[in-house]
């Protein structure tokens, strides 16, 4: 009786630590900083796939972020590894069809993907919420060019009265073929990181300087 009693607490003890490890592991850990910009990761449940997450704050505005954002045809200028980027379908002012091409260093197959996108605004704080689905059977796939089947991003953007913006991307993508394990470390620590450094660089940009964007509201 006793025995049983011992083997039984040891098994709880088991089950506990492992699910505190398990939490843990899915909870966001910070790889790396650079300047005011922070990028995390975290493992999701029951896949290799790991979730990117960078966050910095910026003096902008809502309208000015959202029209670099919806300017597919410049993202080559500050997107990582973009090649090419446009507008597939307006469906309205808020949401459209996204198609982008990356260019990843040889020898890993370039890598397209289409995604469905919707901006919404919260009416108590203002803050902007981007996001992109996959729907990768949009369009025919393109000749040696890997379609990417799961992608899902996520912009935040939460403004502030001193002119300030919080500003927070979220990506969760799955590559697809055989992609070699430096290059899948080079996507998780540095592509967030440099797009995220090259959209504060655009924001610099004059042309974007007086864009207002009708549908949002500025804090």
């Amino acid at each position: 009786m006793i025995l049983k009693r011992i083997l039984s607490t040891l098994l709880c003890l088991v089950l506990i630590s492992g699910f505190c490890y398990s939490q843990s592991d899915y909870e966001w850990k910070l790889v790396k900083t650079q300047g005011d910009i922070k990028a995390y990761v975290k493992k999701l449940p029951n896949t290799k796939i790991k979730s990117v997450k960078v966050e910095t704050t910026a003096i902008t505005s809502l309208s000015e972020l959202v029209s670099i954002i919806k300017d597919a045809p410049r993202h080559p200028e500050w997107v990582y590894l973009n090649s090419k980027s446009q507008t597939l379908d307006t469906i309205n002012q808020q949401n459209w069809i996204f198609y982008g091409m990356s260019d990843p260093p040889w020898p890993i197959s370039d890598r397209d993907f289409v995604t469905r996108v919707s901006i919404t605004q919260d009416n108590f704080d203002q803050s902007v919420q981007i996001i992109s689905v996959g729907v990768p059977d949009y369009i025919p796939e393109v000749d040696d060019c890997i379609r990417v089947e799961f992608v899902h991003s996520k912009w935040l953007l939460i403004p502030h009265k001193d002119g300030t913006v919080d500003i927070t991307f979220e990506l969760t993508v799955d590559l697809g073929g055989r992609i070699p394990s430096w290059f899948i470390n080079l996507a998780v620590t540095r592509g967030p990181m440099q797009t995220m450094i090259g959209l504060i660089k655009t924001v610099n940009d004059d042309c974007y300087k007086n864009c207002k964007v009708g549908y949002l509201t500025e804090l």
